[in-house]
């Protein structure tokens, strides 16, 4: 058992919403027994699997505005950066 700010309990109440949990003890008790599956267990690997592809997208997306900040640059006639 422990104390949660008033703030701390809203991020909690936002975070069980966000993955469906029907209460909190629901999703404390999902949360720590995610915590306490090795990383290579069968379980685990869609999920990283899920963060290699949005981290994928983050590389694309940082080239792709990379790319348009240089093209503003020439557009502009702008020092490099």
């Amino acid at each position: 058992m422990f104390r949660l700010t008033q703030e701390e309990f809203r991020n909690l109440k936002l975070a069980c919403d966000h993955k469906g949990a029907r209460n909190i003890s629901e999703f404390t008790r999902a949360e720590i027994l995610d915590s306490l599956r090795p990383v290579d267990s069968p379980e685990a690997s869609p999920m990283l699997e899920s963060l290699r592809r949005e981290i994928a997208q983050l590389q694309e997306m940082m080239v792709e505005v990379l790319r348009k900040l240089e093209e503003t640059r020439r557009d502009n006639n702008a020092p490099e950066f």
